[in-house]
Formats: C-alpha cells, sequence, structure tokens
C-alpha cells in the first residue's frame, strides 16, 4: 500500500471550484488512510490548506546548477 502522494501543480490549471474539490478529495484520502502529501505548488490558497508548508522561493543555485541554498521552513 502507497504512504505518500507525489503532486506536482495538481491544480494548476483548474478553476477555484474545481482546485478546490481536488484539494478536498486529496486532504480527505490523506487522512483517511494515514498517507503523506507532498504537493508543489505556487498558489497560496491551496499551501494554505496544508498542515506543513515550506517556502523554497529563496531556493538558489550556483554556476553548475547544483542547489545551495533551501528556503525556510513557512510553518
Amino acid at each position: 500500500k502507497q504512504k505518500i502522494i507525489l503532486a506536482d501543480e495538481p491544480t494548476g490549471s483548474l478553476d477555484p471550484r474545481t482546485s478546490h474539490e481536488v484539494m478536498d478529495l486529496l486532504l480527505r484520502l490523506c487522512c483517511e488512510e494515514q498517507m503523506t502529501l507532498l504537493l508543489v505548488t505556487h498558489e497560496s490558497d491551496i499551501a494554505d490548506r496544508l498542515e506543513r508548508r515550506f517556502d523554497c522561493s529563496a531556493l538558489v543555485t550556483d554556476e553548475v546548477g547544483d542547489a545551495v541554498a533551501l528556503g525556510k521552513e513557512a510553518s
């Protein structure tokens, strides 16, 4: 049985109503099945619905493209 859902912009091209429905489904599934949701989004209203968030907007790279600093935990 899977223990993690990886979701890269799952609501990125959806209208607000459908985005809300998709998030309801993902959050309910994770709660009921005791799963972890790792979700990437640029939408603050979606991020605000998550229990724990990380702000990676400060991610920087060196000349080679390797990550050299990570953002801080948002809450």
